[in-house]
């Protein structure tokens, strides 16, 4: 049997007014004199309208009655935001790519991950993948450390 629990609702009501909002608050961004530009408001109003159409499915969509999973405690928790901390900390020394790898391994095995496969090649994709998107694509700058001025 399905039911729609009233938590999901209530915050499905409450992405959809801050998605709202937020399509709203684009209209005060500064404008361009060129047809062809989409202007700053763009992204925004797109990640808005994404936000309000899963917010409507949230809504809309029955979920499994079930009770609230078995609590895993608070070690992996108070590890991840530790571990982001860390990251923070060690980004600026290692560069982006070695210390995304490392935080991402360290998350994941926070998470119970155990299998080796994903524990080496999800960090290392994923890391690759943000690094060619942000770093080199819209050249975004991100922190280069040894292994980054070796590569490039």
């Amino acid at each position: 049997m399905k039911e729609s629990y009233l938590g999901d609702r209530i915050i499905a009501i409450l992405l959809l007014a801050l998605a709202v909002g937020m399509f709203l608050y684009t209209f005060t961004f500064p404008g361009t004199l060129q047809p062809t530009d989409p202007g700053t408001a763009a992204f925004p109003r797109i990640l808005a309208v994404a936000l309000a159409v899963l917010a409507v499915i949230l809504f809309l969509t029955p979920r499994e009655s079930k009770l609230l999973p078995e609590r895993a405690g608070t070690f992996p928790i108070v590890g991840i935001i530790v571990a982001t901390a860390l990251y923070a900390l060690f980004l600026p020394l290692l560069g982006f790519l070695l210390s995304t790898v490392l935080f991402l391994v360290g998350a994941l095995l926070l998470m119970g991950v155990r299998r080796p496969v994903y524990l080496v090649a999800v960090p290392i994709v994923l890391s690759v993948v943000l690094f060619g998107l942000f770093g080199l694509l819209l050249e975004v700058p991100l922190p280069y450390g040894p292994l980054e001025r070796g590569i490039l």
